[in-house]
């Protein structure tokens, strides 16, 4: 995450291996893109959108805990449920942190940003107006 720690959350320990749900919640509120009314994930190209659909995106480490990743609010990255668990353990050069290609993320079974806009300068435009 981009930025200081949002006002009114604890502090952590960095060498604590989870992120405080208030985190995470804080991180999807910054994410929150007024013009797609949702949060989009950075792997799949996904626009999660209403409680429910917010509640499948999970604050995991950018640089992994088991790689001496820190627990800082700049080293918090949301990403959907199936994106994080193919994420695994690897750091982001390893891992795509861009729209893959449509039916990568195939436990999500609707329309990705990619798919919408027909190519990966509509998801630019669209993320970078955030």
């Amino acid at each position: 995450m981009n930025g200081k720690l949002p006002a009114g959350l604890p502090d952590i320990d960095p060498c604590d291996r989870l992120f405080p749900h208030s985190w995470r919640d804080a991180a999807i509120r910054v994410l929150m893109h007024p013009q797609l009314g949702g949060v989009v994930c950075p792997r799949c190209g996904i626009v999660f959108r209403g409680r429910a659909e917010l509640r499948r995106l999970e604050a995991d480490h950018d640089m992994p805990y088991s790689q001496g990743g820190l627990t800082t609010w700049a080293n918090l990255v949301i990403l959907c449920r199936p994106c994080n668990r193919r994420k695994h353990a690897k750091v982001a050069g390893d891992y795509v942190l861009s729209p893959s290609l449509p039916g990568d993320c195939p436990s999500h079974g609707r329309g990705t940003l990619r798919e919408s806009s027909g190519n990966l300068d509509g998801l630019a435009t669209a993320v970078s107006k955030a």
